[in-house]
């Protein structure tokens, strides 16, 4: 029958099309990600290679690069080695929110440069906050994120002068969890936000550091005061004892009657 013949070949189209998208959707996922770079931040960004592995539903990346603006020689603006995540394949299929449980970054170099006719990080930030303004009118761009833990750790920062003004210092800083970030917005993130919010919160943890050079300090206060899309997106910070204090906590309570280890 002819209606049995159309179902089949549409059918057969269906898994034709779905097969060509699985075998395009790293570079689909690199691209994005590369263009949510370049949007968000204003600079070129590169992706060395993603794994989208949809029958486990996770998602590696690696080598993100986010290079400087015009001008500045230094290395990166910002690298990442690599991340991986557990993404839900039917939200990605989809046109849902996509729900991620944890998104952890770890293994983040990032170069602030700072002269007396500007720096890399003021142009960044400036470009970031452009796009923020932009973004908060605009609906239907692409996928949208909430994710429930965003944990950055083994972040350095390298601080170089332009010229004479202050000493290069490179200062390590401290692992950070953010929980709840788009949760409260019936939208989420978009992928070009999450990197805004990546970068802003490293930027807001060195801007605080006691080893920044107080003119870079001061640099980096004034335009994030501009920006706080933390705020904006319900993230709240969690703060999570060194696992030797856990430990010494809990010998003690086991030694107390009564409260049996709590």
């Amino acid at each position: 029958m002819k209606w049995t013949r159309r179902l089949g070949f549409l059918v057969l189209l269906l898994v034709i099309l779905v097969v060509v998208g699985l075998f395009y959707i790293d570079d689909i996922a690199k691209k994005a990600i590369e263009a949510g770079g370049e949007k968000a931040l204003g600079v070129t960004t590169t992706v060395e290679g993603c794994d989208v592995r949809v029958f486990s539903g996770t998602f590696g990346l690696d080598e993100l690069r986010i290079a400087n603006p015009q001008g500045f020689k230094e290395e990166d603006f910002l690298s990442l080695g690599a991340a991986e995540v557990d993404v839900p394949v039917g939200a990605l299929l989809s046109g849902d929110k996509i729900h991620i449980p944890k998104l952890e970054l770890e293994g983040i170099r990032l170069n602030l440069v700072h002269g007396v006719a500007g720096s890399n990080y003021g142009t960044i930030m400036d470009n970031l906050k452009g796009y923020y303004e932009a973004s908060k009118s605009k609906s239907g761009e692409g996928k949208r994120f909430a994710i429930d833990s965003l944990v950055i750790q083994d972040v350095e920062i390298k601080v170089v002068p332009m010229e004479e003004l202050f000493t290069a210092v490179t200062i390590p800083l401290p692992r950070r969890e953010f929980r709840g970030l788009g949760s409260d917005s019936s939208k989420g993130l978009l992928l070009a936000e999450i990197l805004g919010v990546v970068v802003e919160a490293i930027l807001r943890d060195a801007s605080v550091s006691t080893d920044m050079p107080k003119l870079v300090g001061v640099g980096l206060k004034s335009r994030l005061g501009k920006i706080n899309m933390l705020t904006a997106f319900g993230a709240s910070v969690f703060e999570q004892l060194p696992e030797d204090i856990i430990k010494g906590v809990k010998n003690l309570g086991s030694r107390i009657p009564g409260l049996g280890g709590k």
